[in-house]
């Protein structure tokens, strides 16, 4: 699992992460890092948080042109998600 950690680790930062110094949570300042669902709806990467389990706080806009925002935990992640 360590080794594991080490690997997302330095993936999200070649991906523009930057990691708190309180917790195992990474954010993403600039809306570099994307992903997008099965339908194709896009969402930007805000922050990753790696303990205790990986959750990705991603956002889009709505049709009204505010902010949606949505938790996405791993295991749903690899199975309907892609980085864009």
């Amino acid at each position: 699992m360590k080794k594991l950690k080490k690997i997302l680790h330095l993936l999200l930062l070649e991906r523009g992460g930057k990691k708190s110094n309180l917790e195992d949570t990474y954010y993403f300042i600039k809306p570099t890092f994307a992903i997008k669902d099965k339908e194709g709806f896009k969402y930007t990467v805000a922050k990753v948080e790696t303990t205790p389990e990986v959750v990705i706080h991603v956002y889009r806009h709505g049709l009204d042109g505010e902010e949606e925002y949505f938790h996405i935990p791993w295991n749903q992640y690899k199975k309907n998600y892609e980085a864009v």
